[in-house]
């Protein structure tokens, strides 16, 4: 997926896990975003990012997903 953070392109490869619902017995869990590599312009960033930008970028995947 290709999304636009602090004005970049970036290609980003993840996987997605769908939440599951809350019931009577189960308080549910939440969509999750694992990410496995961030591109720019060709070379994987992720290790040059910090953690907020790491979860700035999962919400941003999870807003358009």
């Amino acid at each position: 997926m290709t999304i636009t953070y602090r004005q970049f392109e970036l290609e980003v490869d993840y996987n997605f896990y769908k939440g599951e619902e809350q019931d009577y017995d189960y308080p549910g869990s939440p969509d999750e975003v694992e990410l496995l590599s961030i591109e720019l312009n060709g070379v994987d960033i992720m290790e040059l990012l910090n953690v907020d930008q790491l979860y700035d970028i999962e919400a941003i995947i999870l807003e358009n997903h």
